[in-house]
């Protein structure tokens, strides 16, 4: 074997979860619940650019497996790795020596979910992705854990017999409410999407509680909109910015730096991303559109111990803060672009990613240091990996600076095991010199 690292060890596991396999989901098919769906894909996204020549070694419950490159995919680059075959229709246990610990990919049987999965270290994290079904009508819906409340995104209206099997998640995982929302791409109409979460059964959500990721303690609120406060499958990227580490030799900022570092966030929501890099032990400058949110962010750093007085949280249009640092001087270590969708504004007009977000690259180029780093980042699910990244490469290039050492991240696994969402969240980390 390679001596090569695994990104996946840095992690230490904690970006997996326990999955359900639909009945009505033949075992050989192409689907990504179906072992070799599954594990090509989980391959793909995380085992290193560099193969080795002999292979690798999987374990699957009690049986081994070598996989080996499929002819030609070296040469053309494509992740491509030989089929594996299904163990267990109930679910995989998968070990590979690079990954340092086992990775577990289990159904969830009623008396296993009263136990935390095998993975999570519920001391550091109650907020996560814990389960993916089918609906009745063959429609994707999943159930988030936010605490002591759960919540179904559903992709479709749910029936009676949903809405009775996320109540009965929640009672056997003892949950306090549970909550529905439909997913806002999938709604048809304002009053079906009804923004707020809807509560369903249990204690209904008093204020803002308290939740857990890898440590770090976020406020959420489903009585605020569509979404609650944090989004989920950003762990990743929060968490690499936790720990000054995108991988392995490749940190955000330097760590021997004389001064704290600086980073800008933009788009800054309820600066979850702000908090990791305040814990970090950067001073961090914050930027959205909307006051409420920004206050929000406040009471998250105040949660985590943090002094809002020792950073910025600056109230107004990305592109108008931007001139005003272009202005002043202004200079940062690491800058966070993560925009929504689209968004309007009295300053700005209207944004919309596609569109927008390569000119906004450009711009933020000019306030990065010499080997500052970018996070870049969209969920706009019809924007292709292909066509962001080359969006993204020619907005550098039309500054005239290069790229260094870089990192291309999806969503975790558990938001993307139907095949259709594969890729829609979007993030490069570049260093640019």
């Amino acid at each position: 074997m390679s001596g090569e690292t695994c990104p996946l060890k840095l992690f230490e596991n904690r970006f997996c979860c326990l999955v359900e396999k639909p009945a009505d989901v033949p075992l050989k098919s192409k689907s990504p619940y179906a072992s070799e769906g599954f594990l090509v894909w989980f391959l793909r996204r995380y085992l290193p650019e560099t193969k080795p020549a002999d292979g690798c070694v999987l374990n699957l419950g009690d049986r081994q497996f070598v996989l080996f490159p499929k002819e030609g995919g070296e040469k053309s680059g494509a992740p491509t790795w030989e089929s594996i075959e299904q163990t267990s229709p109930a679910g995989w246990r998968v070990s590979h020596a690079w990954f340092g610990t086992d990775v577990f990919i289990e159904s969830t049987p009623a008396q296993a979910r009263q136990q935390s999965p095998p993975w999570l270290n519920t001391t550091q994290t109650n907020a996560y992705r814990c389960a993916r079904f089918h609906s009745d009508q063959n429609s994707p819906w999943s159930i988030d854990r936010l605490g002591h409340f759960f919540l179904g995104q559903f992709s479709a209206k749910p029936g009676p017999k949903d809405l009775e099997r996320l109540s009965a998640y929640s009672r056997e995982c003892g949950g306090e409410g549970c909550y529905w929302k439909i997913l806002g791409r999938e709604a048809r109409t304002k009053s079906e999407l009804n923004l707020c979460p809807r509560f369903h059964a249990g204690q209904p959500m008093v204020g803002r509680p308290l939740v857990l990721e890898s440590g770090v303690s976020y406020h959420i609120d489903f009585k605020e909109g569509y979404s609650f406060g944090l989004f989920l499958d950003q762990r990743e990227n929060r968490f690499r910015l936790l720990q000054n580490l995108v991988a392995p030799g490749f940190p955000v900022w330097p760590e021997d730096s004389a001064e704290p570092p600086q980073m800008l966030n933009t788009f800054a929501y309820t600066c979850g991303f702000s908090v990791c890099a305040g814990l970090a032990g950067a001073k961090v400058v914050s930027v959205d559109l909307s006051r409420k949110y920004l206050q929000w962010g406040e009471g998250n750093f105040v949660a985590n111990q943090l002094a809002p007085a020792e950073h910025e949280f600056l109230y107004g249009d990305v592109f108008g803060w931007m001139k005003r640092f272009i202005r002043r001087g202004r200079r940062f270590d690491a800058i966070v672009l993560d925009p929504p969708t689209f968004s309007r504004s009295k300053e700005g007009g209207v944004f919309k990613v596609k569109r927008d977000l390569p000119g906004l690259v450009e711009t933020v180029v000019a306030l990065l240091k010499p080997g500052g780093r970018i996070l870049v980042s969209s969920n706009y699910a019809a924007w292709s990996p292909d066509a962001f990244t080359r969006s993204i490469e020619a907005a550098i290039d039309r500054t005239g600076r290069e790229i260094g050492r870089r990192l291309f991240a999806t969503q975790p696994w558990d938001f993307g095991i139907i095949a259709k969402d594969e890729g829609y969240l979007k993030t490069w980390w570049l260093e640019v010199l």
